[in-house]
């Protein structure tokens, strides 16, 4: 319901029903030196669990997969009253890999006056697992991300043993074995707002929505991350006890290569167990809890005509108000354990909590375009800002956080319209990147 000029369309009464079937299929043949056909050789006749062939490149296994998806429909156009419309929306579908599904839709508008549609809408949706999650049997990445076991020994320490420093970041492959037991995530969406057409100025369009998002079942990944944060918590509270016989996180593996002295001495002085430099972590994707999402959208469409030729304006803005994820399961223990005191506040927990404003989830985006038309020419200018937010995984070289600031940038295009015969044809010149508009402090070293 986007508009009064509409609502004559929503005053009829209508119905549609309908019925839909899809495959889906694909088929993933990798190189031999890519899918472990071909494995890697040290030079010592040494090979590894699963590594690529192709030097910089993670292994892949081939893989194959499909579903089916049978889907039926219905939709209703209800006059309320002559200013008053609604509309209903229900779907169900039954697919083959993840279950059975129903969603709907409610929305209503009324025409408060020839220049104002006030409108809401609630609607309940679903995202099923895609083919690659489901069916990839082997998924290898390497990464570098911190192994808070280590960081934990050295972050208090001046000695910098076998080389080791505070930032304790070094390659780890992440491992999974696909992910059958995946279930659809599922949300519910409510938004309301107004439309604006003022009659004393034709051609111009203001709309303003307010929206919250409550998505359940988000497909997500624990993290390598925090998996040997939750390593680190088993240690802390094992302590020295039975370091022989003590296994922390099953999901961290680790280096069985004797430590040298300085490395034990810095574990003796943490009073944890020693343990190896991670390598492997066994990470799967997971259905995790309630993630909150609430913000604002606001939009300005004008276009008018005048000597110079046709010009349009195109104006919208949304603003993140939450970006919140509910902690369960494993997030919920290794909050706990830093909530304790047993973990410190150095130690970095991702991926719940309050999200916005960190590792790319801005709390605003603008994007403007300005239309030009007159006869067979033509053009536009465009503009698209996204807000600053934290990059968790850095820090600058005093220890704090490292701001991403706010980036701004503007393309510009040109054409011309023209006839070949009896076939119409344009050529258009662009420019991207026009201006990249970039405010920060000065650079200063990183720790990566």
């Amino acid at each position: 319901l986007y508009s009064s000029a509409a609502s004559d369309v929503y005053k009829r009464q209508g119905m549609l029903v309908g019925f839909e079937y899809r495959e889906e299929s694909y088929s993933d043949d990798r190189d031999p030196r890519l899918d472990g056909t071909i494995k890697y050789v040290a030079q010592n006749g040494s090979e590894f669990p699963f590594v690529s062939d192709v030097l910089g490149s993670s292994p892949t296994t081939d893989s194959v997969g499909s579903k089916e998806t049978a889907s039926i429909f219905a939709e209703f156009q209800i006059p309320v009253t002559d200013t008053i419309h609604a509309q209903l929306a229900v779907r169900h579908e039954n697919i083959s890999d993840s279950g059975t599904t129903t969603v709907g839709k409610f929305a209503v508008g009324w025409d408060v006056a020839d220049w104002l549609l006030l409108r809401g809408s609630t609607q309940t949706a679903f995202r099923a697992p895609n083919l690659v999650q489901v069916n990839q049997a082997q998924v290898a990445r390497f990464g570098s991300r911190i192994d808070a076991v280590y960081k934990y020994i050295t972050e208090n320490n001046t000695t910098t043993a076998s080389g080791m420093d505070k930032d304790s970041k070094y390659t780890i492959q992440r491992f999974a074995m696909g992910a059958e037991d995946l279930q659809a995530e599922e949300s519910t969406n409510s938004s309301i707002g107004f439309v604006i057409q003022p009659t004393q100025l034709e051609g111009l369009t203001i709309t303003y929505d307010a929206w919250k998002i409550e998505k359940d079942k988000t497909i997500g990944l624990f993290g390598r991350d925090n998996n040997t944060v939750l390593d680190l918590a088993m240690l802390i509270e094992n302590g020295t006890n039975n370091c022989d016989s003590f296994t922390g996180n099953p999901a961290v593996l680790r280096d069985t290569d004797e430590l040298d002295d300085g490395v034990l001495a810095l574990f003796a002085t943490a009073g944890i167990c020693p343990v190896g430099q991670a390598y492997r972590v066994v990470d799967e994707y997971i259905n995790m809890a309630t993630r909150t999402l609430k913000g604002q959208d606001l939009g300005v469409r004008y276009d008018f005509d005048s000597k110079l030729g046709e010009f349009g304006l195109r104006y919208n803005v949304t603003f993140t108000d939450t970006f919140s994820q509910v902690p369960t399961g494993k997030f919920s223990t290794i909050q706990g354990a830093q909530a304790s005191g047993a973990i410190p506040a150095y130690i970095n927990l991702v991926g719940f909590g309050d999200l916005l404003g960190i590792d790319g989830n801005y709390d605003e985006k603008h994007s403007m375009k300005l239309l030009w038309k007159k006869g067979a020419w033509g053009g536009s200018i465009t503009a698209l800002k996204k807000g600053d937010f934290i990059q968790s995984s850095l820090t600058l070289s005093d220890g704090t956080e490292y701001n991403v600031p706010a980036m701004t940038t503007m393309d510009a295009s040109l054409y011309y319209k023209f006839k070949v015969g009896d076939t119409s044809a344009r050529v258009k010149f662009a420019v991207k990147n026009l201006s990249l508009i970039h405010i920060s402090e000065p650079t200063r070293p990183l720790y990566i």
